[in-house]
């Protein structure tokens, strides 16, 4: 097993810890002026239960708003706002006719004789995170192109069509797991590319390992980015709360309902890209500071433009379920890159470090992991040059290409589990659950 970790700093989505009641009514009685306490004594227990009721209060009329009122509400009016996804690409976007999808795409390089790879973003990601990393990953010489590396947006995100209907059933769903898996193994097809090395960031990791089931000879070798997988088999919805569960009951619910669903995405997702607009995706780096604000806002931003954007989005959550069937991780025999942040709030690090270590159990098998320091869960994004290099050096242990040396091996100290090593999602949970632990 070849690990390493990155010699360079490096962080999909946590939710900022707020103070309880009682917090904030210390933080606001300390920075009162002395002359504030020379009155009537304070009676904190009676301010500390009205602090409790108020934040009591505040949640139920959230929840009401969020889970009661769309059911109550009239059917929404069609959104006049958006437009042809291929208006809104950019100057090296390309759109391909994949089984009547039109799928939006990028591709660097084009040398035939070396393996290409193939780049699968994650929930709520696009083409987008990897604008930093495809002509690296290329590694092209000077006269020569370098190797074939593309990335697609898969439905509903990015500028992909988002098709209302499809015929086939649940089989044909485009928006689920092997959906993707079975849309990325068709665009390999129609770009006249037979296997590939595939690298998910991740829930592009589960979307990767399903591919892995579905087209074995498709797949040249794997990377797994920040791997949306369980480590272990375990029970996912033991760790969520009672309230956690009902509100989970109740969002999936909600999204089943087509007008009811519809509000509710609208106003989640909408609240979300304001929040994006203001603050920047601040909880998916471990230091926004460092990144291009602007580039970034316009880069999450632009696909709530697409035409069906929300129904797509409705449509997805619908669909989304971690698969309970992925292949057993001894069983691979491909090559196999792990890539985690160390920062990473998301997926732990522990669950990154387990995978690594029970894929190298495997015999006769490259199994290598590298650990960005200073990164979230967006290590393609923070520290490109590091990603690249463990790209490129996982290409030549496959016997690509030299190594880059950057980094230095871990011993078995270093893969010591953290103290949190429960998986952020196992097999069959689906959106509505992710979205109540978050």
């Amino acid at each position: 097993m070849m690990i390493q970790s990155g010699a360079a700093g490096c962080s999909c989505l946590a939710v900022p810890v707020r103070p309880h009641a009682g917090q904030r009514l210390w933080q606001r009685r300390r920075h009162l002026a002395p002359q504030a306490y020379s009155g009537e004594p304070i009676d904190l227990r009676r301010e500390l239960s009205q602090a409790v009721q108020q934040q009591a209060s505040t949640k139920l009329r959230q929840l009401r708003q969020e889970l009661v009122d769309p059911w109550f509400a009239p059917p929404p009016p069609p959104l006049t706002d958006t437009q042809d996804p291929a208006l809104l690409g950019d100057s090296d976007s390309r759109f391909i006719n994949v089984q009547g999808l039109r799928v939006h795409y990028k591709q660097v390089g084009g040398d035939s004789s070396r393996p290409a790879i193939l780049l699968l973003h994650g929930f709520n990601g696009s083409v987008f995170n990897w604008r930093d990393v495809m002509e690296g990953i290329s590694d092209s010489e000077p006269g020569q192109p370098g190797r074939t590396v593309i990335a697609f947006d898969r439905p509903p995100f990015g500028l992909t069509e988002r098709p209302l209907t499809w015929e086939g059933g649940a089989d044909a769903d485009p928006y689920t797991c092997k959906g993707g898996a079975r849309l990325a193994g068709q665009l390999l097809d129609a770009l006249g590319i037979q296997s590939a090395v595939v690298i998910g960031h991740s829930m592009g990791a589960a979307v990767a390992m399903e591919m892995l089931k579905e087209r074995p000879s498709q797949v040249a070798g794997l990377g797994l980015v920040a791997p949306a997988l369980p480590a272990w088999p375990d029970n996912f919805r033991r760790s969520m709360t009672v309230g956690q569960q009902l509100q989970a009951l109740a969002r999936m619910a909600l999204m089943r309902n087509d007008n009811a669903g519809l509000i509710y995405v609208r106003r989640m997702l909408t609240r979300q890209a304001s929040r994006i607009a203001r603050e920047g995706p601040k909880d998916m780096y471990h230091d926004l500071s460092r990144m291009p604000a602007n580039e970034i806002v316009n880069g999450y931003l632009k696909p709530m433009k697409a035409i069906n954007w929300d129904r797509g989005s409705l449509l997805g959550f619908r669909a989304f379920s971690f698969p309970d069937d992925l292949p057993r991780y001894e069983s691979i025999k491909q090559p196999v890159l792990v890539v985690q942040g160390a920062q990473d709030t998301t997926i732990p690090r522990a669950t990154a470090v387990q995978i690594a270590e029970r894929l190298s159990s495997r015999e006769r098998c490259i199994t290598s992991y590298v650990e960005l320091e200073q990164c979230g869960h967006l290590p393609i994004e923070e520290n490109p040059p590091a990603f690249v290099d463990a790209v490129r050096g996982f290409m030549a242990a496959m016997g690509d290409e030299r190594p880059s040396g950057n980094g230095r091996p871990m011993d078995q100290a270093d893969l010591e589990l953290v103290a949190d090593s429960t998986p952020v999602a196992t097999a069959g949970t689906s959106a509505a659950e992710v979205q109540a632990v978050r």
